[in-house]
C-alpha cells in the first residue's frame, strides 16, 4: 500500500481575523481526516464556528469504534460528522444568543488505506489532482453556482462581484444537508500518484473560472507539500484575494513532478505583492502606492501632478453636471413607475449610528422563498449582538393594498439579513426602506430602488 502525505496551511490574508480552520491527520492506522472550514457571520461567530466543526468532528472520530472504520461505511461516517456539526452550532448558539446567525462552511475527506468518500456544504472546494489533471470534484452550493446550472456558464462580471460570496447551504445549526460522494458508490478508489487540494474560497479569486491549471502547476513544481501550499497561498493572495486563504493538501504515494510555468511566491506574502492582472485589492494596499507615489516626487513634479489633478477634478465635476442633466431629462420626460415601499424597522441599541450611515446597498433572490437585504453599515455594528435575540423587535412591512404583513427576520448576520416567506412579493418596482431606531429614541434611515424580477 502507497504511503498517505499530507500537510495543512491557513493565512489571515487581507483579514483582521482568520475565520478559517482546518484539519489534516492520521486518525488510526491507515485511517485519515482532511478538513477545511470558513466561518461566517462576524470576526468572532465565524471563528467560533469554523473552529467548533473541526473540532466536533476530530471527537466524534476519535471516539469512533475501529470496527466502524472500513471502506463501506466511509460515507456514513461523513453523514454523522455533518450531523453533529449542525448541533454542535445549534448548542452554541442556544448557549449564547449573540451568535446568532454565525455558521461555516465543512468540506472534508475521509479516507482508509486507498479507499475514500468526500462531502461538503458551502463553498469550500476538494481538487483531486493526477498526472496531466486538476479537476474539481465538489460542487459549490452558492448563488452563482445555481445560477449557471439553470442559465450557462456566461456571467457578467459585475455579477460576480455582486453575488460572489452568497452560499445556499452551510453549517448554522439549522437544517441544510451536505452532499455526498460518490453518489452512487460507497467509497472511490485512490490511484497511486493521485493528490487532494482542499481549499476555502479565499483561494479561488475567481468562481466561475474553469481553468485551474495554475494550480496543477504550483503543485507539480514542488515535491515539498508545506512550500507547495505556501505558494498556493501566496499566488491566491498575489491575485487580489481579500478573504482568509486556507488549504490542505494529501498524497497517496508519489504525484510525477516536473517543470512548471510558475514562479515561485514569497510567503508570508507582502500587502504589495500584486500581479498586474488583479482585479481587487484592499485599502491599504492601494494607501501605500500612492504616499510611494508622492515621496518620489520633487517639488517641481508634485506641482505638475496637483495642476493635472487640478484639471481631472475639474472634468470630472463638468463629467457629473452633464449626466445629472441627461439624467434629470430622462426623469422629467419619461413615465414614472409606480413603485410599491417594502419598509424595513429594526433596533439598534446604538447612539452612534448617523443617518448615511445606514444604506440598502443590495437586495437579492435566491429562490422564491428566500431572499437576502445586504446593508451597509459602520464596521463596529453587529447586527447579532443583542441581549436577547428573540425578544428584540426585528420586523419586516410589505404595504400592499392598504395593509401592513409583518414578516420575522429569521437571522441577523453582520451585514446580511436573511428573511423568509417574501414569494408574496410580486415582480415590479419597489422603493425600499430602512428604518432604524436608536436606543435614544432617534430615527435614521435609508432607502433605495430596486426591480424584482420573475423567476
Amino acid at each position: 500500500m502507497a504511503n498517505f502525505k499530507f500537510d495543512a496551511l491557513s493565512y489571515v490574508g487581507r483579514r483582521k481575523n482568520n475565520q478559517d480552520s482546518c484539519f489534516s491527520n492520521e486518525i488510526s492506522k491507515g485511517f485519515y481526516f482532511l478538513a477545511v472550514a470558513d466561518g461566517m457571520g462576524g470576526a468572532a461567530g465565524g471563528e467560533i464556528a469554523s473552529q467548533a466543526v473541526i473540532a466536533t468532528a476530530k471527537s466524534f472520530l476519535n471516539n469512533e469504534p475501529k470496527s466502524n472504520i472500513y471502506p463501506d461505511n466511509l460515507k456514513e461516517l461523513l453523514s454523522q460528522i455533518f450531523a453533529k456539526s449542525q448541533e454542535a452550532i445549534a448548542l452554541k448558539i442556544k448557549q449564547n444568543p449573540e451568535l446568532a446567525g454565525m455558521g461555516t462552511t465543512l468540506t472534508c475527506v475521509l479516507l482508509y488505506e486507498d479507499k475514500y468518500a468526500y462531502g461538503n456544504i458551502g463553498d469550500s472546494r476538494v481538487y483531486l489532482i493526477s498526472k496531466n489533471e486538476i479537476k474539481q470534484i465538489t460542487n459549490d452550493h452558492t448563488y452563482i453556482q445555481e445560477h449557471i446550472n439553470k442559465h450557462g456558464d456566461d456571467i457578467p462580471e459585475h455579477f460576480h462581484k455582486t453575488y460572489g460570496h452568497i452560499i445556499t447551504r452551510s453549517i448554522n445549526g439549522e437544517d441544510d444537508k451536505p452532499e455526498l460522494f460518490p453518489l452512487d458508490a460507497n467509497y472511490c478508489t485512490l490511484n497511486e500518484g493521485e493528490l487532494f487540494l482542499l481549499c476555502s474560497d479565499g483561494l479561488i479569486t475567481n468562481k466561475t473560472e474553469k481553468d485551474n491549471s495554475d494550480f496543477y502547476e504550483i503543485i507539480i513544481g514542488n515535491k515539498d507539500l508545506l512550500k507547495t501550499l505556501k505558494n498556493l497561498i501566496s499566488y491566491a493572495f498575489s491575485r487580489g484575494s481579500t478573504d482568509n486563504i486556507t488549504a490542505v493538501i494529501g498524497e497517496f504515494g508519489y504525484l510525477k513532478r516536473g517543470k512548471t510555468s510558475m514562479p515561485e511566491y514569497e510567503y508570508p506574502p507582502k500587502n504589495d505583492q500584486l500581479t498586474d492582472n488583479t482585479s481587487t485589492t484592499s485599502n491599504s494596499t492601494i494607501d501605500r502606492v500612492e504616499e510611494a507615489d508622492v515621496i518620489s516626487e520633487n517639488s517641481s513634479g508634485k506641482r505638475k501632478a496637483n495642476s493635472k489633478k487640478m484639471l481631472s477634478v475639474i472634468l470630472i465635476i463638468l463629467t457629473l453636471l452633464l449626466v445629472a442633466i441627461i439624467t434629470g431629462a430622462y426623469i422629467l420626460f419619461t413615465e414614472k413607475p409606480n413603485k410599491e415601499e417594502i419598509i424595513i424597522v429594526t433596533e439598534h441599541n446604538d447612539e452612534s449610528v448617523k443617518e448615511n450611515e445606514i444604506k440598502a446597498v443590495d437586495f437579492m433572490g435566491f429562490e422564491e422563498r428566500k431572499m437576502e437585504l445586504k446593508l451597509a453599515v459602520p464596521t463596529n455594528i453587529y447586527w447579532s449582538k443583542y441581549p436577547d435575540i428573540k425578544g428584540f423587535k426585528k420586523y419586516l412591512i410589505h404595504e400592499r393594498d392598504g395593509k401592513f404583513i409583518d414578516f420575522t427576520i429569521s437571522s441577523i448576520g453582520n451585514t446580511n439579513i436573511n428573511f423568509n416567506k417574501l414569494g408574496i412579493v410580486a415582480p415590479g418596482t419597489y422603493t425600499l426602506k430602512i428604518i432604524v431606531v436608536l436606543k435614544n429614541g432617534k430615527k435614521v434611515s435609508g432607502k433605495k430602488d430596486l426591480v424584482i424580477t420573475a423567476k
